[in-house]
């Protein structure tokens, strides 16, 4: 059994270097113990592009890591892998899987002798080729290496029988979580090795006999805490094509001698500490992958003086004309590429994301007409730096992209240059006019009077940034106009209900594929009124809108007409953020489809039971409409996030509505005494959070939440002891507490 890390928004290459190496061998035994569905026996095999070898586009539209996605999601389908589940690394999103039983079962029994796991008998050792050695202890035969292809080793304390001048055949190793002091044993005696993998090892540098592995390919160093020095010998390893180190925080830089590495294609640099690039990788000509990720030295709030983090690429690098592939992303301290880029010809990823401190792009950066990921467009406020404008020479963008700094536009025809909106591999876009800035989960908010001339400036250049068709996440930050730009109104202003009726049946939405919506920091904004109707918006954030009044949800209640005539905006609207909307108030009530409401600053006025009840029209006597009786139901909220709210809980009477609530989060309530009485009625309450409100003690009546399985408590200074009450909370599974 194995499992698979794909790593989205990086290139699926070295997936197949991986596939190579851990299909056809390691894989085997990455699951090699008695039962192959052992978690510890697990390991990692990440999908990065990197060999062209396997990843063979079908045309020049086609890139690798399509390609590459499309073999993985193969795999999945045949039943190859299996229980694919999306989560969070630090790398970004990331999909994890597991090989089938069935096919380890089946490759275990086409192996047979070839495949050993342990120390074995002396009649095995002649047919084995792949070799597990998983806590292990004692001395090895050292017969027992003269046919072994791939070794692996873990949590074992090994050693050989005798000295030995006998050059071994093993061309791939791994170990994981061995004795430091082992290391250097091992790279001695395997001249002929190919590929070198180093996990969870307490090791400070890479052995200097590393140099006489002259047929060494690929290097990989990964979670290794302690290791900090590349040695000056890796210049003689004229083979090496791939060189990884991953999560080893003590790195500083890479020595000189790395530009002697003549074949190296693929450098990977994720989770240091790298004050900086030597000069000498300029001399690499045959690299194309260039991999710094995460590189911020952050983690402390406190870091060594000596220690500089990375700010400055080498101009060097610009010459390097076979590069494809650079990824800076999170490099957070990274204030500038060097001039030239735009030599860069061969150029297809520019990954940008997360570097906050960019300035902007150098000129000529429009001349990277291959590029197709690009992350961040940095808008700069020097003649040195790129217009916008010089976007629109990149045509074959895909993925994700965040323009920043549009207020920095002068000319919003330079906006119109771009031709965002034909841009159609574009997903997920972010149009910021400002910096995007955070002082913990708050966004700063800018207060300056905004001129009409400003205002039409702005209205200008989001009516130019039109998105493509077909994206599917879109947010807007900073955008200063009281108005909406064109392509986010409706056209049509008929009242005709025939007319009506056929625009129904004939026009398809603009952004039918749109799933998430964030608009934040509009200051000038009043109403929404006109909004396309947005039938596949599932996530709805609207956060530091001061002057927004209202928030149409649906039309046609108010006539009376009947409940199968009613046009609902968000048909499909599963989670909606209001943050910091003071004067917001939702008509005619929260979508019913709603499931997951979060409520945050000065929003009081929405916790009334108005804009949670959604009236059904019912049959009327037409002599009397008057004597209609209209039902009401609320939406069938499961979670609710309340935030920074002022003043009491009296006014909570949305709660008593909320008979479906699942989860309820209370935080930074600073003026909150009590609890509502309105919680009572909660009784399929499950999750109950109740974060840093100073003024807070918890009620007595807290026991009768029956289904409460979890209480977690932090930062209530006035509570002295919880309720006794809480003896009832018999279905109570975890209980936390922190002040």
């Amino acid at each position: 059994m194995a499992r698979v890390e794909e790593r989205r928004g990086e290139r699926p290459g070295r997936m197949f270097a991986c596939v190579r190496v851990f299909l056809g061998i390691p894989v085997v035994f990455l699951g090699s113990g008695a039962s192959p569905a052992s978690e510890e026996q697990l390991q990692r095999v990440e999908l990065v592009a990197a060999d062209r070898t396997f990843v063979k586009p079908a045309n020049q539209i086609q890139q690798p890591e399509d390609v590459g996605l499309a073999y993985f999601d193969s795999l999945l389908k045949v039943g190859f892998l299996q229980d694919a589940e999306e989560c969070q690394s630090s790398s970004g999103e990331v999909t994890t899987c597991k090989m089938h039983d069935l096919v380890h079962d089946l490759t275990r029994q086409i192996l047979q002798d070839e495949f050993l796991s342990g120390i074995a008998a002396t009649d095995q050792i002649m047919g084995c080729k792949y070799l597990s050695l998983i806590s292990c202890t004692g001395e090895v035969d050292s017969k027992l290496f003269d046919k072994v292809r791939a070794l692996y080793i873990s949590r074992s304390n090994i050693a050989f029988d005798k000295t030995t001048n006998h050059p071994y055949c093993v061309r791939t190793i791994i170990l994981d979580c061995i004795r430091a002091a082992s290391l250097s044993l091992f790279i001695s005696k395997f001249e002929l090795l190919g590929y070198l993998e180093i996990s969870n090892v307490n090791c400070e540098e890479l052995p200097e006999a590393i140099s006489h592995c002259w047929n060494l390919q690929a290097i990989h160093v990964i979670s290794c805490e302690r290791f900090a020095i590349v040695p000056e010998s890796i210049g003689k390893i004229k083979k090496l094509r791939t060189l990884e180190l991953v999560d080893a925080p003590k790195v500083r830089t890479l020595p000189q001698s790395i530009g002697g590495c003549d074949n190296l294609q693929s450098l990977y640099i994720h989770d240091c500490r790298l004050n900086g690039i030597p000069n000498s990788v300029a001399n690499i000509g045959k690299l194309r992958v260039f991999s710094i990720v995460f590189c911020i030295g952050l983690r402390q709030r406190q870091v060594e003086p000596s220690w500089c983090p990375l700010q400055h690429l080498p101009q060097l690098i610009t010459l390097l004309s076979h590069l494809e592939y650079i990824d800076l992303k999170n490099c957070c301290l990274l204030e500038e590429l060097p001039e030239g880029i735009g030599n860069l010809k061969m150029l297809q990823v520019l990954n940008l994301q997360g570097c906050q401190k960019l300035c902007g792009l150098p000129a000529g950066f429009g001349e990277l007409t291959r590029l197709q990921k690009l992350g961040l467009f940095v808008v700069g406020d020097k003649t040195e730096h790129a217009r916008i404008s010089e976007l629109g020479n990149l045509g074959k963008f895909s993925g994700k992209l965040r323009i920043k700094n549009i207020n920095y536009v002068k000319d919003p025809g330079d906006a119109e240059k771009v031709h965002l909106k034909k841009k159609n591999g574009i997903r997920n876009l972010s149009l910021d006019w400002y910096s995007r800035e955070k002082n913990g989960a708050c966004f700063v908010v800018r207060t300056e009077e905004v001129s009409l001339l400003d205002m039409e400036k702005d209205l200008d250049l989001l009516n130019y940034l039109e998105p493509p068709s077909d994206i599917e996440k879109l947010r807007i930050s900073g955008f200063r106009s009281s108005q909406l730009p064109h392509w986010m109104t409706k056209k049509s202003s008929s009242n005709d209900l025939s007319d009506i009726h056929m625009l129904k049946q004939s026009y398809l939405p603009q952004f039918s594929s749109l799933s998430k919506l964030v608009l934040e920091n509009l200051p000038n904004l009043v109403h929404l009124q006109g909004l396309k109707d947005l039938p596949g918006i599932k996530i709805f954030k609207l956060r530091v809108m001061p002057k927004l009044e209202f928030l149409t949800t649906a039309t046609g209640l108010a006539k009376g007409d009947n409940e199968h005539e009613v046009q609902y905006c968000f048909p499909h609207l599963s989670t909606l953020v209001i943050s910091d909307c003071s004067k917001l108030n939702v008509k005619p009530h929260f979508p019913l489809s709603l499931r997951e409401l979060t409520l945050e600053g000065n929003n009081e006025q929405l916790l009334s039971s108005d804009s949670f009840l959604c009236p059904r029209p019912a049959h009327c006597d037409v002599s009397s409409p008057s004597s209609c009786i209209v039902d009401v139901k609320p939406p069938h909220i499961t979670q609710l996030k309340l935030g920074g709210l002022i003043g009491s809980s009296s006014g909570w009477e949305l709660l008593q509505h909320l008979n479906g609530l699942r989860e309820l989060e209370i935080s930074m309530c600073k003026e909150l005494r009590e609890l509502p009485e309105s919680m009572r009625s909660l009784t399929c309450l499950q999750k109950l959070d109740i974060n840093w409100c100073d003024s807070l003690v918890l009620p007595e009546w807290l026991g009768e939440l029956q289904s409460l399985q979890r209480l977690r408590i932090i930062g209530l200074p006035l509570m002295s002891s919880l309720p006794q009450s809480i003896q009832s909370l018999t279905s109570l599974q975890d209980l936390y507490i922190y002040y």
